[in-house]
């Protein structure tokens, strides 16, 4: 059961992050053992370990669902990204070349965006990593994932906005990345209404 288990979490996490369920939809067991051609147990021990993770919201009246996406809720995630993405630089040392990522391949795609924009953030934690503030740039990565796959798409100037950083990322100037995050997080800002909708949340009422 352990490698049914591993494949429903493992498939069903990806899903999720990559914004295959709705915000706010309901994930149905039964359903989901049928996909997956196993029973119910696995499929059980998954979504637990995603309700540890807060990938789903459990509670007697709910069964299990995906949060909701709203401008409030995005616009907290943005927010507390930059404050992360201010502590970890403060701790970097001057030379950032070893997360020179190569900007040219940023606008491939979506899925190329979003892992760039991911693999950028994080590697702001080193070569001088705090494990704590690690884990949380990792786990506000994952929670804007599927905001990222669809910002190339409706924010005109995401995929250079990203490159910017990942140019400045290369030299020793953090007064100009700094300055270059707090834009890159404030054209977002700017736009929550309109990601928020482009993910299938629910505007606040």
């Amino acid at each position: 059961m352990a490698i049914a288990t591993d494949r429903v979490y493992t498939q069903l996490r990806s899903d999720i992050l990559r914004g295959l369920y709705r915000p706010g939809s309901e994930i149905v067991i039964t359903r989901i053992a049928r996909d997956f051609d196993v029973s119910i147990a696995p499929v059980r021990d998954s979504v637990n370990r995603l309700v540890g993770e807060r990938l789903l919201l459990t509670g007697a009246q709910i069964g299990y669902m995906l949060p909701d996406i709203t401008p409030a809720s995005l616009r907290d995630i943005y927010l507390w990204h930059e404050h992360l993405m201010k502590l970890a630089l403060a701790r970097r040392p001057r030379t950032m070349r070893s997360i020179a990522l190569d900007s040219e391949s940023v606008i491939e795609s979506p899925e190329s965006y979003a892992a760039t924009a991911e693999m950028f953030f994080s590697g702001l934690c080193f070569p001088a990593p705090n494990r704590n503030l690690e884990h949380a740039i990792a786990t506000a990565g994952e929670s804007l994932r599927r905001v990222r796959l669809k910002e190339i798409d409706h924010l005109p100037r995401a995929a250079e906005e990203l490159a910017v950083l990942l140019d400045l990322a290369t030299g020793e100037d953090h007064r100009r990345l700094s300055a270059a995050i707090s834009s890159y997080h404030r054209r977002r800002l700017q736009q929550v209404r309109l990601l928020t909708l482009a993910v299938g949340g629910t505007l606040d009422v």
